[in-house]
């Protein structure tokens, strides 16, 4: 997977994040329900991202430790 910096606008806010998908999304001329897709994508991303870490730090911090460096040694 090739690490694209993505970043959304939505009204005056930017949000940037890395995500492990090719895709650069710029909603400036979208609608709104397009928006809200790009918005609901987004979300589920980080948290089907941040569930299985979010478990690691409450079972085990090393298992924490092994995952995070796990997903930094998938992603480069």
């Amino acid at each position: 997977n090739i690490m694209v910096n993505t970043i959304v606008t939505f009204g005056n806010n930017q949000v940037s994040s890395s995500t492990p998908f090719p895709i650069i999304v710029k909603t400036d001329n979208k609608s709104i329900l397009q928006r809200r897709l790009y918005l609901i994508i987004g979300i589920s991303t980080l948290i089907i991202i941040l569930i299985p870490t979010i478990l690691s730090i409450e079972k085990d911090q090393d298992d924490f430790t092994f995952h995070t460096l796990f997903i930094v040694h998938a992603s480069s």
